[in-house]
């Protein structure tokens, strides 16, 4: 985009289509980052998801651990145990 800054400085219609130039380039760019921002995001969520899952399979593999080694504690505790996590 070429601008005449004489032509601009000169002509009041001139400096609105410069603005109006600006105020495109403004939108154009915050389009850009907001679709750059969600490719990001479709980028990372499957990696996000299979760690949440990994995560929560940890979890219950120590619960089940926890019930093995301590047969005596109460479905209260344990629940509570299992909140905490």
């Amino acid at each position: 985009l070429v601008i005449d800054m004489d032509r601009i400085q000169r002509e009041p219609s001139a400096r609105a289509a410069a603005s109006d130039a600006d105020a495109a380039r403004t939108i154009v760019a915050a389009e850009v980052a907001s679709y750059l921002a969600g490719q990001r995001m479709a980028e990372v969520t499957p990696t996000v998801t299979a760690l949440r899952r990994r995560a929560a399979d940890v979890v219950e593999a120590e619960l089940l651990r926890l019930d093995n080694r301590l047969p005596q504690l109460d479905s209260a505790h344990r629940d509570e145990v299992a909140n905490t996590v």
